[in-house]
């Protein structure tokens, strides 16, 4: 059903429409075929009755013969009335048989020719049961004429046998397949079962066939898509599969002009945004140190202001560069063996005057683990790690940094004093543009995306970042990277 042009409601519809159309034709058929048998089941029971009449007709004229002889003859009461019961009971055997013949003409002009002698040879054996004043047996014997009277009940007879025969020959053999009709009807009805399973079974598949192909098909492109490769071809058809692929399509294509967009947006950034304000920032340098004249103490704080300022501005640039190139597998890492111990003291060093502004002691336990890293960017973690230690650390505090094993990886933590982060926020602050206000006086600095850079590295190297409580106040936040050299997709 795949290259049929239908929707996927039309296809449904087709799938539930043949089986009950074969469904249909199978109870037609069905219906037609048990007609036959019951009919048939009818014509046998109706030559049985018809025998059964037709014998005991014969049975009853020659009984009323014999009773009207023995009457006759020996003016027996007791015969007299033997014989009125035959006759009587004559008419009413024509009648019941009258309701059953009449099939075939054939049949009808057999029974039509019983019924006449029958009632000839009864009006002759009514005329010689009357009394005539006939004085002797012999006389009243002799008004039967028992030649004649064997003659019609020979004919009445033969009549009878033909319109038996006939029955045979019309009847009796369609009545002897009965079984065998019977025994066709079971298989139809096991055919008929069969066939429509087997056809719902065929149009099922063909169905989900069409369906699940495709749907594979898209799926594969979502996955294509996130990883961004060449989609596959669109699907065939003109379903809601086809529209809803069609639309995937589409938006697959202005997501890759939104990507390329935004890819020019930070080229921008990265050209003409960072050139000129890293050549301002040497101009303030200048200025600062008095190259172009002595500045006056008001001028100096606010050259310096500036210059703090250009410095944050530049460091945001990078930051925003850095997540760019991270989120889009462009930012290449330098892997190689790299001592946690040269990490660590190249991070304190980078955050020495922040800590001893605030008197802030930062104590690291010794190690001599080593790791397969970019060692620069492992660097760029432990100093976002750090800041934040510094930031929310009352002065004159311990800032600890530990390294240990965990199975296959190797994590670093930095421990502050500080007050915290709640337990709901210790996930969305790994998430960019997000930040946390730790108190209600709490200035918020940067935009967010020191952390997400650090979640960034981590994902890189096939690691991972976090954030606990410390044991007596506190976050730890901490950083676990594999040992061994990390094999990316």
């Amino acid at each position: 059903m795949r290259g049929v042009k239908l929707s996927l409601s039309q296809k449904g519809m087709i799938v539930i429409a043949i089986p009950v159309l074969l469904q249909l034709l199978f109870v037609m058929q069905l219906s037609k075929m048990l007609e036959e048998a019951e009919a048939t089941a009818r014509l046998q029971y109706t030559s049985k009755e018809v025998f059964n009449y037709s014998d005991w007709l014969g049975v009853l004229v020659l009984a009323s013969e014999l009773s009207g002889i023995e009457y006759k003859v020996t003016g027996d009461r007791a015969g007299e009335q033997d014989f009125q019961s035959y006759k009587g009971a004559i008419p009413q055997e024509l009648k019941l048989m009258r309701t059953l013949v009449g099939e075939t003409p054939g049949e009808r002009q057999r029974f039509q020719k019983i019924e006449e002698l029958t009632g000839a040879f009864m009006g002759r054996l009514e005329s010689a049961t009357t009394s005539g004043g006939e004085p002797s047996a012999e006389q009243r014997l002799r008004k039967f004429d028992l030649q004649q009277t064997w003659r019609d009940w020979r004919r009445l007879d033969g009549e009878r046998r033909d319109l038996i025969n006939e029955y045979k020959r019309n009847h009796i053999l369609q009545a002897e397949e009965l079984p065998s009709a019977q025994e066709k009807l079971s298989h139809f009805v096991l055919l008929g079962v069969l066939l429509t399973f087997f056809g719902a079974f065929v149009l099922f598949l063909g169905f989900s066939k069409g369906v699940t192909q495709r749907l594979a098909v898209m799926t594969e492109n979502a996955v294509r898509l996130t990883r961004k490769q060449a989609l596959n071809a669109p699907v065939g058809g003109r379903d809601e599969i086809a529209h809803l692929d069609q639309a995937f399509h589409q938006a697959a294509d202005a997501l890759v002009t939104a990507e390329q967009q935004k890819q020019e947006f930070v080229d921008m950034i990265g050209h003409d945004l960072r050139t000129p304000l890293a050549a301002l920032q040497g101009l303030l340098a200048l200025v600062s140190s008095g190259v172009y004249g002595e500045l006056s103490p008001d001028g100096t704080e606010r050259v310096t202001r500036a210059g703090q300022d250009l410095l944050r501005l530049i460091r945001l640039i990078n930051e925003l560069l850095d997540v760019e190139k991270l989120s889009a597998g462009a930012l290449h890492l330098q892997y190689r063996a790299v001592k946690i111990s040269a990490v660590l003291s190249q991070s304190i060093d980078s955050v020495r005057a922040l800590t001893d502004s605030r008197a802030l002691d930062v104590i690291v336990s010794p190690t001599e683990e080593e790791v397969h890293a970019d060692g620069d960017r492992l660097v760029q973690v432990i100093v976002n790690f750090l800041s934040n230690a510094i930031k929310y650390s009352p002065p004159e505090s311990p800032i600890e940094i530990t390294t240990e094993r965990n199975g296959q990886d190797l994590r670093v933590s930095v421990k502050d004093r500080g007050c915290g982060i709640a337990e709901g926020d210790r996930e969305m602050i790994f998430e960019r543009f997000r930040q946390v206000r730790r108190s209600a006086e709490e200035r918020q600095e940067g935009v967010g995306l020191g952390l997400a850079i650090c979640k960034a590295i981590a994902d890189a190297h096939g690691g991972r970042v976090g954030v606990d409580e410390r044991t007596g106040g506190g976050s730890v936040f901490w950083i676990e990277i594999p040992r061994a050299p990390h094999i990316t997709a």
